[in-house]
């Protein structure tokens, strides 16, 4: 075998390796997305402040909250009981869907959820001629 030869299988043999180590790279890429939104917590609150709810997730989960105080009412007294649940899906009984999460980092932003199917339509008065 000539070195031409050598090199040109070397090439091929590195192509056909290729794929399916990008493949696996989107692949983890993709699970580490919602690392923290998906991680299971349990979490046993009576009466309390939503701020101190928000602390005690934050504390289990091992992250950050993020949200701006004019849309969550932190002096709320809330109760909630959630075993081996997603934080997501807590944040979801929380708020009752009210508030949306996106997973950044190690932070969870929390923002108004934006349905436009629950968005009042304006009301168009239309005079009789």
């Amino acid at each position: 075998m000539d070195a031409t030869n050598v090199k040109t299988k070397s090439i091929v043999l590195t192509l056909w390796l290729l794929p399916p180590f990008l493949f696996s790279v989107n692949t983890s890429n993709v699970n580490a997305q919602n690392k923290i939104l998906n991680k299971k917590i349990s979490i046993l609150a009576e009466n309390e402040q939503t701020e101190s709810v928000l602390k005690q997730i934050s504390k289990k989960g091992r992250f950050y909250f993020s949200y701006n105080s004019d849309i969550i009412n932190l002096d709320k007294k809330i109760s909630i009981q959630k075993e081996n649940t997603t934080v997501n899906e807590i944040i979801e009984a929380l708020f009752e869907q009210k508030i949306s999460a996106i997973e950044t980092g190690n932070y969870i932003i929390l923002k108004k959820n934006t349905n436009p199917q629950e968005e009042e339509k304006p009301v168009v008065n239309k005079l009789k001629q």
